[in-house]
């Protein structure tokens, strides 16, 4: 650093190597699905067999080669209309980026021709645009392989399977970047910005990572209104077709307004609401990492303690991972109704994660977390990352006394006079990590923080998700009550039924808020905005598995457009049909969850 070598402690090098390691892995587990989805082909005709759906379906044998290639055909249409669509929509988003860019240049930069900032904001952009890309050939090449798996297992488990391989894919891909784009930036910044430990330059590189929040909420707010405004358009199109044209007997396959409304399903589902949660995902990582600003022991740039953030998203991925190997290896619910299958999928899953993040959160705390650290001590001693820095000389004076963690207090308040009085005679500071002593100032503007108190925290942020998803699911799921009386109030006229509809709205957001609420109060009375920002990384555990439920149904809405114009076989057609249905029933489980992070990340 400026000419002067300085060397990593084997703890600091581990906690880096460990985030590295674990997103490579996600990157390499999202490919994998991948390629095992490529590599699925129809095995050619056999026998039929009997269905194993409650709908009996007229048994006819496997489909022949030829609609299969025109499902094939169709499915590579979509894709390169879609990513025309997708390219045009990055064409016009460059124009509000390259504006964005140069007003940062010249207005936000805090050093004159240093272009930190800058350079995060295009890495935010750069990283959504890769995803997004990614994540549309992964969606529209499951497409066809679940219809052959529709059509050859006969079942609603394999096809299922097929594009929740997809999703994972699309899920880990981003959560993997989500990850590995602000942990580079902050190893390179540190490098650069940060030589002797003081706050001032932490704030600095903070900051400057600021603008990759910025790049990633930019596009990804382009990408999915636009998307969404292309889907709406096609949906309309398609439902006045529908009222119109299918009475004049029109075929469904020559309606173009379905084809339109799969690429805006695909623009607005796989890239918009996977965008939108990468941007909560940077949002609220950016900010966990500010307050950890917050404490001078958390600074010390020669521990992992620093890195702490980051290693417990790491562990949220890792506990993703395994909880989706289960679902694609182990079929943990043989449900016959659809809509109740996927659902008790989903379910599980948020089981597994939470089960396998309880003892990650608490051995991370333990290990990586000092002993005892403060918010806001003003008693925080310089921290020198400069190797070749000799100590003072015995009584001499003693240096001046470092400014406080507070980063606005910081910059607000002028630098304290040097000290006059022998370097013996002033108290030493306590160590990084060492407990205070009984007695001892050791915290004077904010409050003292173990790792019992921090794991704690993450802790309800962990179970609040599980809370809330179940809680959801309860007042949305047509499995339940709730709605299951929605069929009784439709008997007295269309009127009631809005009126039930609408209350029952409310109250399956009321009570999401109520606890959220609850669950903040309690965070900010133990430790503050810190403890705010634990809450949230506890709930960015499901991130993974947040995205790829996101990307799920509009796979499944594209694929069965894609068996109804192809025309591939009635089985294909109906199970698809019942994932579609099932999903579209069941994605409240989470989507509140996406609601509350959207909230924390505001």
């Amino acid at each position: 650093v400026h000419g002067k070598e300085i060397k990593m402690t084997v703890e600091e090098s581990t906690a880096i190597y460990s985030i590295l390691g674990t997103c490579l892995v996600a990157l390499i587990y999202s490919y994998h699905n991948f390629s095992i989805i490529k590599k699925i082909e129809p095995k050619g005709l056999r026998q039929s067999r009997a269905s194993q759906l409650n709908d009996q379906v007229e048994q006819e044998p496997l489909v022949n080669q030829n609609k299969i290639d025109q499902a094939k055909f169709l499915s590579d249409t979509l894709f390169n209309s879609t990513k025309d669509v997708l390219i045009e929509q990055i064409k016009f988003g460059m124009i509000i980026v390259v504006l964005l860019a140069l007003f940062l240049v010249f207005f936000i930069e805090p050093i004159p021709g240093q272009f930190w900032l800058t350079f995060a904001f295009i890495c935010g952009v750069a990283s959504v645009i890769i995803a997004s890309y990614y994540g549309i050939v992964v969606g529209c090449e499951a497409n066809v392989k679940c219809l052959i798996k529709a059509d050859e297992e006969r079942n609603v488990i394999v096809p299922f399977k097929t594009g929740y391989r997809a999703a994972i894919s699309i899920g880990f891909f981003f959560a993997s970047l989500g990850i590995l784009v602000p942990f580079l930036l902050t190893l390179y910044y540190k490098k650069n910005l940060v030589t002797q430990g003081k706050p001032e330059e932490y704030l600095n590189l903070f900051g400057s990572i600021l603008g990759y929040v910025l790049g990633v909420t930019t596009i990804a707010l382009i990408l999915k209104i636009g998307g969404f405004s292309i889907s709406q358009s096609g949906a309309f199109g398609n439902d006045l077709f529908g009222k119109v044209y299918s009475q004049q007997g029109v075929p469904i396959e020559n309606n173009p307004s379905e084809f339109i409304w799969n690429i805006g399903e695909n623009i607005a589902g796989i890239v918009g609401n996977c965008s939108d949660i990468y941007a909560s995902f940077a949002v609220i990582t950016l900010v966990i990492l500010l307050q950890s600003t917050e404490s001078c022991q958390l600074l010390v740039s020669q521990t992992s303690s620093f890195y702490f953030p980051f290693l417990l998203l790491c562990g949220g991925v890792i506990a993703c991972v395994i909880a989706s190997i289960f679902t694609t290896k182990v079929t943990l619910v043989k449900e016959q109704d659809t809509a109740r299958f996927v659902e008790n999928s989903i379910k599980w899953q948020i089981i597994l994660v939470a089960i396998i993040m309880i003892p990650i959160i608490v051995v991370s705390c333990k290990m990586f977390l000092p002993e005892n650290f403060s918010l806001g001590n003003s008693n925080c001693p310089a921290v020198v990352v400069d190797k070749a820095a000799t100590p003072p000389a015995a009584g001499a004076p003693a240096p001046a006394p470092a400014a406080p963690a507070m980063f606005l207090e910081t910059l607000q308040a002028p630098a304290a006079p040097a000290a006059t009085a022998p370097a013996a005679a002033a108290p030493a500071a306590p160590a990084a990590g060492a407990p205070v002593a009984p007695g001892a100032a050791a915290d004077t503007t904010g409050k003292n923080l173990t790792p019992e108190l921090v794991y704690w925290l993450a802790l309800l942020g962990l179970f609040y998700g599980v809370i809330v998803s179940f809680a959801n699911d309860y007042l949305t799921s047509r499995n339940y009550g709730p709605i299951q009386r929605a069929s009784a109030v439709s008997k007295s006229g269309s009127s009631p039924l809005i009126l039930y509809s609408f209350v029952q709205g409310h109250l399956s957001a009321l009570l999401p808020l109520v606890l959220f609420l609850a669950v903040l109060y309690i965070a900010y009375d133990k430790a503050q905005y810190y403890g705010v920002a634990m809450l949230a990384l506890g709930m960015l555990s499901y991130v993974s598995i947040l995205i790829s439920i996101a990307a799920l149904w509009p796979i499944f809405h594209t694929t069965v457009s894609i068996a109804h114009t192809s025309e591939v076989s009635q089985y294909s057609t109906l199970i698809t049909e019942k994932l579609e249905f099932g999903l579209f029933l069941t994605s409240e489980v989470t989507k509140c969850m996406e609601l509350v992070l959207s909230l924390i990340h505001i």
